[in-house]
């Protein structure tokens, strides 16, 4: 974490909580565009000169907040190639607005230096504002109608992304401290599971073996009792087995790649056939080894979570034979052919799991559905689709 103590980059597609916030602090300051759009429609140009200025600027506006919100809306794509369209199209907005606004539409350049500080880590975001500046310089000295206009544009735009430079150095180690601190209470947390499992297990284990042998001696002394102890034995076992999930759940957070793996494992175990998602398609929310995460890490969470209760279910009370799991960007889907009727609340004793399913999807601003995956056939099977 050391190396990248400052590289902060917003997600890939900023969560619906955090929006709001997001395009706030970037809106903010395209209160400075008023300043080529008081030239544009003071100009004297002709109304359609004018327009197509005003248009120019409304059209930047709109483009500039819509990457803060999506920095990479083509997931195809790497993230500069997605921050390199954004560039070229607020470009043709601002040369819209060049004819009426002249020099001072340049000031677009300093909105496009922020887009790549902030989408980006100091490695990829430097070349490219140095870049920018460079060639807001050359246009300066190419639209300058007098010399003035010249240092009254281009100081002040590179004014400007030296602040903006600082504030996303701030940020970067605001980020990294908020990091360090996570870090460390997770670690908190692990010494603190690793005590309770130990003592829990540590007992549970012991009074166990106690009963196994105990009973082991009784069997054919005693059937009676010896039944007794192993009755006695299975509760002990329930017992333990709810108070170690109790404990794990508390502490541990789900990660979607290992959910995806022990599902698997279980239903490989269970005799089910079990279709999973392509490598690299975890590979590119982060869940192969030596990537780094790009998916939103709430969306993972509750991925997981639904994926191992429509597991569960289906284990339970499905009788299926085979299982697909698609995932994709903002998509969960779990499809089996099992027997069907997961919806109806009453069938298969599933409703409390649904029930579960159906609050975290809500507190996470995602939509649950469960339906039959071939309504009318004898095993209709049934379809569990997330959607974020």
């Amino acid at each position: 974490m050391s190396s990248q103590a400052h590289d902060y980059a917003l997600p890939d597609r900023v969560p619906r909580e955090d929006l709001l916030t997001t395009l706030l602090m970037a809106g903010v300051w395209l209160g400075f565009l008023a300043f080529p759009f008081a030239q544009i429609v003071t100009s004297g140009a002709g109304p359609w000169r004018i327009g197509l200025g005003v248009a120019g600027i409304l059209g930047f506006c709109g483009v500039y907040l819509r990457a803060y919100a999506r920095p990479r809306p083509l997931a195809a794509l790497p993230r500069w190639a997605n921050t390199l369209a954004y560039t070229a199209v607020l470009v043709l907005c601002a040369a819209a607005a060049v004819p009426t606004a002249g020099a001072g539409a340049l000031v677009a350049a300093t909105f496009v230096c922020a887009l790549w500080l902030f989408c980006h880590p100091w490695r990829i975001a430097l070349p490219a504002v140095g870049i920018t500046l460079l060639v807001t310089a050359a246009l300066t000295l190419v639209l300058a109608r007098v010399p003035e206009d010249t240092f009254w544009v281009f100081v002040p735009v590179s004014f400007a992304v030296l602040c903006i430079g600082l504030v996303r150095f701030a940020v970067g180690r605001e980020e990294h401290t908020r990091a360090l601190r996570e870090e460390l209470a997770l670690t908190r947390q692990q010494e603190s599971l690793g005590r309770e499992v130990h003592d829990l297990l540590g007992h549970s284990l012991t009074v166990i073996s106690v009963k196994a042998q105990l009973a082991r001696r009784l069997v054919h002394q005693d059937p009676t009792r010896a039944e007794a102890e192993l009755i006695a034995l299975l509760a002990l076992t329930r017992e333990s087995i709810e108070q170690t999930r109790a404990v794990v759940a508390r502490t541990a957070p789900l990660t979607l790649a290992d959910q995806i793996e022990a599902v698997a494992a279980a239903l490989t175990a269970a005799g089910v056939s079990v279709s999973l998602p392509p490598p690299e398609t975890l590979a590119e929310r982060g869940g192969a080894p030596g990537r780094a995460a790009t998916a939103d890490e709430a969306e993972d969470a509750l991925f997981a979570a639904c994926l191992r209760e429509a597991v569960t279910n289906i284990l339970r009370h499905a009788e299926a034979e085979a299982v697909t799991v698609t995932l994709g960007p903002g998509l969960l889907r779990v499809v089996d052919d099992g027997v069907g009727g997961a919806a109806e609340p009453s069938s298969h004793g599933r409703g409390l799991g649904l029930a579960g399913m159906r609050a975290r999807a809500e507190a996470a601003s995602a939509t649950l559905t469960v339906a039959d995956d071939r309504p009318g056939h004898p095993r209709p099977g049934t379809r569990v689709e997330v959607r974020r």
